[in-house]
């Protein structure tokens, strides 16, 4: 420093040296100073004695520290050196007095110690000294304001500052004693500004990094009043303190996804034990909530709430969402739900009871959530929040009941871990992880609730990519109704996890475990995998009801059925036992390919595959299906699908490769295409039911037997009688746009042979059919019986190589035409040159008994040479 003016002596009085000075003047960059000393230096039994005056003329705020005296205290000299990073000081005074080694003088009866620092300009840190990975308390800017020391008492105090456009006031910084071992540093204030910008400054603070949480969750906009408090351990590992008192005039906060608070009102206190409410009034989910003080005292811990739930302003909400995607729950729902309860705070966390009232609540929903507008129902759920650690391992438990049916409980752990479940018609399973349902009932109808959810969203494969959350369900229904079927006695226990089900199903009609992956850009319909040890589908609930404007048929296409890998020990299908069956198909891009579908059962073996390709723009839907059938039993397998059984016994081969229109559930006959083909050996001809068919019965041996024992009344009488042996029957079939005709067909019987050709119309279930029957004459017997046969499929003439050589045998020999609707068929005889017979005519010759039955033809016989053996009694 430089002096430019002023006296410095240093005479020795008394046997000390004395340094006095008067007003020395002395500068340098940093600084302009002016100070008065007496300093009288001591001796081995006498302290040294210090009298100073020091005006700061004009200072560096940044540097001033340099300039005080090192016995006013380190921590005082290094919070100095850090708070200011700008600024000027000017007209400041020191003063001490008395042994500057004993500077600040805790104890004033030591000396005295004074210290005014005028600062304008500057750049403040409240609080410097904490390590910057820690957070920092942003620097105030346009600081006005005073460093003032009394003895050890430090403060600082700012009537005026800012911090961006938040504007500071009575601003007061203070070390109580400089001198004690645990030095604090204390700081109070008011701020003025948006809300943003307060939350910027607290989200980068110590405090705020401690709860990352907020910083990423909350957003509060509009004007805030904010009184701050602060306790900051400038030494040692004691935490900050805060006591943050916030005037909300009209604000909109908002956490996370949560729909927002408006028009929010009131005084929150937020303290590190717990925050206090005053008065604060906000509208939340479309109704009013309030939070009350109900202590008298000072001593704010115990609240009232109340308020109320609008269902319409959820549903707008959720809907202006860009998150948000189709909820049929909450497009369900309608009216008010009330609240009311009690927030208690205490050193372990908190209490609150809240009571529900959903009596103007509803929800058009199946059951058993349907709720009417009207009918009363209350719940009530308690929550706990826990404020450490040593009390509980969790951040916040919960449990709750909504009426008699339902009951919900629940934990988040201080990792954020969420696990809760819900019970209905049963208490709550708290999962060690993820969501647990607990569902018993007496009824549960699957299919009207898969009505109801069947709102889906854009893409569903991205969705289940997205959602690995950990689910599980057991559930316990007496009468359970799926795919209009009814399930009895059904026990079920599911896991998800990573949008993976496994599934354990247990009931009268199924049992077995299986496993569901759910839609992903592999599987873009899901994947059912596994092996059940039993499934009999029952029959379709009879008298079901039919909703407005639609039919009970289910609306199935390629992409709603998920790729199968299956295996059935034992598949029942009403009265059809089709034995063990494996099952392997693929879904994609609007197709299910059919790998393979293999069955095995003691009345025969198949194997099927095809595909079913959904509809587009410019195509229709179609289905293609290729069957090989090895048959062991026909009898069995007929009896198995139908309530008559039409034949006995019966082995060989059916195949068929056909394609039609629509879908596999319900095709278009009138476009139905392909070959079918059988051969069968040994079996009996027994009575069958004339009822239509089906695609399924057509293309079944139940088809081919159905007029095999036909009553053709009038000029014949009974032709075939019940319980009549065959030896084979062997034909193949062409089938074109529904129409059906048979190439070849031949029956080999003990007594006789038959050929029929003709057409099915299988859209219109009509027929034109011609049947010839070429019997064997056996002198021995006493009569000719005829045999008839219902058609199976085709169009033609009458197959030539059949009609008999001999002239005996064409006299006997029997054509009729089978023609009109399946259910009540035209029969009619024809004569030898293909125009029907007079009926007393036949009869005539019925009555003479000249029809004689021959031996059985040899096996190498046909009907061509057989009238040459023939013999007659005559």
């Amino acid at each position: 420093m430089t002096a430019q003016a002023g006296r410095l002596a240093g005479p020795k009085k008394r046997g000390r040296w004395v340094v006095n000075t008067n007003k020395l003047l002395l500068s340098n960059p940093e600084i302009n100073t002016n100070l008065s000393l007496n300093y009288i230096i001591g001796t081995p039994k006498e302290a040294d004695f210090m009298a100073l005056d020091m005006q700061f003329l004009h200072a560096n705020a940044k540097t001033a520290y340099r300039y005080l005296p090192v016995g006013m205290g380190k921590d005082a000299r290094v919070y100095l050196s850090k708070a200011f990073n700008a600024g000027t000081i000017q007209n400041g005074t020191l003063h001490i007095k008395g042994d500057p080694n004993q500077v600040p003088f805790p104890d004033k009866q030591q000396g005295e110690f004074s210290l005014n620092l005028p600062i304008s300009s500057a750049a403040f840190t409240p609080v410097p000294l904490l390590p910057s990975n820690q957070g920092t308390w942003s620097t105030f800017t346009n600081v006005n304001g005073t460093v003032a020391m009394s003895n050890s008492s430090f403060a600082v105090d700012i009537p005026t500052a800012s911090y961006k456009q938040v504007a500071l006031s009575g601003f007061h910084a203070e070390i109580p004693n400089v001198s004690a071992n645990q030095l604090t540093l204390s700081v109070t204030g008011k701020a003025q500004g948006q809300a943003p910008e307060l939350l910027e400054y607290f989200y980068a603070s110590p405090s705020g990094k401690k709860q990352d949480k907020i910083a990423q969750s909350l957003r509060v906009t509009g004007p805030i009043d904010l009184g701050i408090g602060l306790k900051v351990p400038l030494s040692g590992s004691a935490d900050t303190n805060i006591d943050l008192k916030l005037t909300l005039p009209g604000n909109r906060a908002e956490w996370g996804d949560f729909p927002p608070f408006e028009d929010l009102k009131g005084n929150i206190r937020i303290t590190e034990s717990n925050p206090e409410f005053e008065d604060v009034s906000a509208n939340f989910l479309g109704g009013s909530i309030k939070i009350s003080s109900n202590d008298k005292n000072s001593n704010k811990q115990n609240f009232n709430i109340a308020g109320d739930i609008q269902a319409s302003f959820l549903k707008a909400y959720l809907a202006n969402s860009s998150r948000s995607q189709p909820n049929p729950m909450l497009n369900a729902m309608n009216g008010t739900i009330k609240y009311d309860g009690t927030i208690s705070f205490n050193k372990l966390g908190s209490d609150s009871n809240l009571r529900f009232d959903l009596r103007d609540w509803s929800i058009n929903a199946p059951a058993p959530v349907k709720k009417l507008a009207g009918a009363a129902m209350t719940g009530e759920v308690n929550i706990k929040t826990f404020a450490s650690e040593k009390n509980n391992a969790n951040r916040a438990s919960w449990s709750g009941k909504i009426g008699e049916l339902y009951s919900t409980q629940g934990v988040l752990s201080r990792d954020d871990e969420l696990r809760y479940s819900l019970g209905i018609g049963a208490p709550p399973n708290l999962p060690q992880e993820g969501f647990n349902l607990n569902l018993v009932s007496s009824e549960l109808n699957l299919d009207t609730w898969r009505d109801f959810l069947a709102a889906k969203s854009p893409s569903h494969a991205q969705e289940a990519e997205s959602n690995t959350g950990n689910i599980q369900i057991t559930a316990q229904v007496k009468k359970l109704t799926l795919f209009d079927r009814l399930w009895q006695d059904v026990n079920l226990s599911a896991n998800n996890k990573k949008n993976v089900w496994d599934v354990k199903l247990g009931s009268l009609q199924a049992s077995g475990q299986f496993q569901y992956q759910a839609a992903n850009k592999n599987n873009t319909s899901g994947l059912i995998s596994g092996r059940l040890t039993k499934l009999k589908i029952p029959d379709v609930i009879s008298n079901l009801p039919t909703k407005p404007g639609s039919s009970n048929q289910a609306t199935f296409t390629p992409d709603s059925i998920p790729s199968l890998d299956i295996s059935i020990d034992d598949l029942s299908w009403s009265k059809a036992r089709l034995g063990q069956i494996k099952i392997k198909t693929r879904t994609s891009d609007h197709t299910l390919k059919i790998d393979s579908i293999q069955s095995d059962n003691p009345q025969g073996s198949s194997q099927m595959n095809g595909q079913w390709n959904g509809s587009t723009k410019n195509e229709a839907e179609h289905s293609t299906l290729n069957i090989d059938m090895d048959v062991k039993d026909a009898g069995q397998i007929i009896a198995h699908w139908t309530s008559q059984k039409s034949i006995e016994g019966g082995h060989g081969k059916v195949s068929a490769n056909v394609e039609w229109d629509g879908s596999p559930f319900n095709p278009q006959y009138e476009t139905l295409s392909g070959k079918a083909s059988l051969n069968l050996e040994k079996g009996r001809l027994l009575e069958v039911n004339t009822s239509g068919a089906k695609i399924l019965d057509v293309l079944s041996l139940q088809s081919l037997f159905k007029f095999a024992t036909l009553d053709i009344q009038g000029g014949l009488g009974n032709i075939v009688t019940k319980g009549t042996p065959f030896n084979s029957i062997t034909s193949n079939f062409d089938i074109s746009n529904g129409v059906a005709q048979a190439k070849q067909f031949n029956m080999n019987l003990d007594q006789a042979r038959v050929a029929m050709a003709g057409q099915i119309n299988l859209s219109k279930q009509t027929q034109d059919l011609r049947i010839t029957i070429f019997p064997t004459i056996d002198a021995t017997a006493g009569s000719l019986a005829a045999f008839a046969i219902n058609p199976i499929v085709g169009l033609g003439a009458l197959v030539g190589q059949y009609l008999l050589t001999s002239q005996i045998n064409r006299s006997f020999q029997s054509d009729y035409l089978v023609q009109g609707s399946w259910d009540n068929p035209e029969v009619i005889p024809l004569d030898q040159k293909g125009q029907p017979i007079d009926t007393q005519t036949f009869d005539s010759i019925r009555k003479k008994e000249l029809l004689m039955e021959q031996s059985k033809p040899s096996s190498n016989s046909t009907p061509n040479n057989s009238g040459n053996d023939a013999q007659t009694t005559n």
